[in-house]
């Protein structure tokens, strides 16, 4: 009884594995390809300086602490974007939006993203650390930060 399951569910698993790959095959193709030309697009059209995306809104929870530790650190490597202020932004910078989209996953607001020629995409996503912080816990905030930061050349 035991080796008929077996056979069965093999008979099963098999064809619908050789259905489903090839089209997983092409998703994650895809998504690669997209990513890819997101990342170009934006090297491409970006002034040189500029490498970090930082979208942020003026949610209490931050707005201070963004405006006063991170925007001035970063500024002249980011294009910056107050979802608040912009209410149209998503019209206003589409190109931005869809590297959100395509590289920050869940909770991107605050988030940056740095775009290094020939590396990935490196997401920092600073919703769960102005969480903690919220609650009297610095040490998240404290490191998103300081990795934020180190992206950014010393002579700046």
């Amino acid at each position: 009884m035991q080796a008929i399951k077996k056979v069965l569910i093999a008979l099963v698993l098999i064809p619908l594995g050789l259905v489903v790959l090839p089209f997983l095959a092409i998703y994650f193709a895809f998504i690669s390809v997209w990513g890819l030309y997101l990342k170009l697009r934006i090297e491409i059209m970006w002034p040189q300086e500029k490498f970090i995306l930082f979208t942020y809104s003026d949610s209490p929870n931050w707005s201070a602490y963004v405006k006063e530790n991170i925007v001035p650190a970063i500024e002249s490597h980011a294009v910056i974007i107050n979802r608040t202020q912009q209410q149209n932004w998503k019209n206003e910078h589409p190109l931005e939006r869809k590297a959100l989209d395509a590289f920050a996953g869940y909770n991107v607001n605050p988030a940056a993203l740095i775009f290094r020629r020939g590396l990935r995409v490196k997401s920092i996503a600073f919703y769960d650390a102005f969480r903690d912080l919220k609650h009297g816990k610095t040490a998240k905030i404290d490191s998103r930060l300081e990795e934020l930061i180190s992206y950014v050349p010393s002579d700046s």
